[in-house]
């Protein structure tokens, strides 16, 4: 019996390789961006569980860099607190001054949400330039300031440049019903990471975030994630929803996670172009009424309020 072999011809290759080809050129960048945002998240996951284990250990937050009274001492506030507080309980590679940020590996530009492009923040009223405001309510006239200190950055063994914003005189929460509070005074330490030092893509929510320790002791450390923004409304269980209705990925943020939102609106863009100047926040979804705060974008005033006043509510990953 003869046996007939058939083998491919050199046209069929060719054909055959291009196609291959082709599905690999669609396919791979895709997969390939997959994997970093598996990547990314893991990292970030990561360096907010080493800072937010080394805050407590620290004590209390405020105080470093102003045993001295010169001013030149208080401005570079931030650079003690790293190396007399923060390098105790974390290790850190690298310090650098505010002149000297990159040298930490930070970007000098970064790009917000939105795909606009701004310089890297390099003093406590460039993170946030309400840190100081002052006004009139009814005739009156009030301030809130705070210390406008330099940054300071560290790099850590695992890759991480990461900026500090320091407030050396944050004080504790006061929550009084119906009386508006500053949210800058309880602001104790901002953190902006880059996980992935100058390579790219240098973009807020995907390489770079943020994390904030408030309150001098008994602290609490957020890193929220804004995703997205549902439109402004009658706070309500309806208006709620809209977070929750994301597969679960994501949440309304509780009162920290809004203030940490406002200390950097300028990198998340919370309020979107809106008009609207104020932000929800909810200890739970149980807690609608009860529980609801209105924070105006424009002096960093908050109170705890009812569930009529019309606000944006800003959703974030889990």
């Amino acid at each position: 019996m003869r046996i007939y072999r058939t083998a491919m011809t050199i046209t069929e290759v060719l054909i055959s390789l291009t196609i291959v080809g082709t599905i690999a050129a669609i396919t791979l960048p895709a997969l390939q961006v997959n994997i970093d945002k598996k990547s990314f998240a893991t990292k970030k996951i990561a360096i907010y569980s080493r800072i937010s284990q080394a805050i407590p250990l620290i004590g209390a937050l405020n105080g470093y860099g102003v045993g001295a009274d010169d001013t030149q001492t208080r401005t570079n506030a931030a650079q003690a607190f790293l190396m007399q507080g923060l390098s105790k309980n974390l290790k850190l590679s690298n310090i650098c001054n505010k002149n000297k940020l990159s040298d930490c590996g930070l970007p000098e530009t970064i790009t917000t949400p939105n795909g606009t492009k701004i310089s890297f923040p390099t003093t406590m009223y460039e993170l946030n330039s309400t840190f100081s405001h002052s006004g009139t309510v009814g005739g009156v006239q009030y301030s809130t300031g705070v210390l406008n200190t330099d940054a300071a950055a560290f790099e850590t063994p695992n890759g991480d440049s990461v900026a500090v914003f320091y407030n050396p005189d944050c004080s504790l929460n006061v929550e009084i019903e119906g009386t508006w509070s500053y949210t800058q005074s309880v602001m104790c330490v901002n953190f902006i990471y880059d996980i992935n030092a100058k390579k790219g893509p240098n973009t807020v929510g995907t390489d770079i975030g943020f994390i904030t320790a408030l309150y001098p002791i008994n602290s609490v450390v957020v890193s929220p994630a804004i995703t997205s923004t549902v439109p402004s409304g009658r706070f309500d269980e309806t208006l709620l929803a809209r977070c929750n209705s994301h597969n679960g990925e994501m949440v309304a943020p509780n009162k920290e996670e809004i203030f940490s939102l406002f200390y950097n609106n300028s990198l998340a863009n919370v309020n979107r172009g809106s008009s609207i100047t104020c932000l929800y926040s909810l200890d739970s979804a149980t807690e609608v009424a009860e529980k609801v705060y209105d924070l105006d974008l424009t002096t960093g005033k908050w109170q705890k309020v009812g569930s009529s006043t019309s606000c944006i509510l800003p959703c974030i990953g889990k």
